[in-house]
């Protein structure tokens, strides 16, 4: 008669060469993209505009996501983390004024704003 072992107790039978999973194993799942900080520090992804760090304009970053939580969005440079992304709040951006090189138009600092008034002339 011919002994035969189930696959669980092959395997079972060396379980002291299986390591734990890394603390950070969710991490090896995300997606990951990979755009270009804009002039204006932000990022495109999933249709959702983000900000970025300063130091990151004009660099090609990657961007590493959940599909299932696509607000918290980490940003790569260079194999170096420079933190989680900020969505960028649509109604106060589009109410910033810029020039005609979409620099920002930013008052002296002398002068304070009214009451409720972002800056000079509204």
């Amino acid at each position: 008669m011919l002994l035969t072992t189930s696959p669980f107790k092959r395997f079972t039978a060396k379980l002291e060469c299986v390591r734990a999973a890394p603390r950070d194993l969710k991490d090896h799942f995300r997606s990951i993209l990979r755009r270009r900080v804009n002039k204006d520090r932000t990022i495109m992804v999933q249709n959702r505009l983000f900000e970025a760090p300063v130091a990151l304009v004009g660099e090609r970053v990657e961007v590493l996501f959940h599909e299932s939580t696509p607000e918290e969005i980490e940003v790569k440079w260079k194999q170096k983390s420079y933190g989680f992304l900020t969505a960028v709040d649509l109604h106060v951006n589009c109410g910033i004024k810029r020039d005609k090189n979409n620099d920002l138009q930013l008052s002296s600092g002398n002068e304070t704003p009214e009451s409720g008034q972002l800056w000079e002339g509204e």
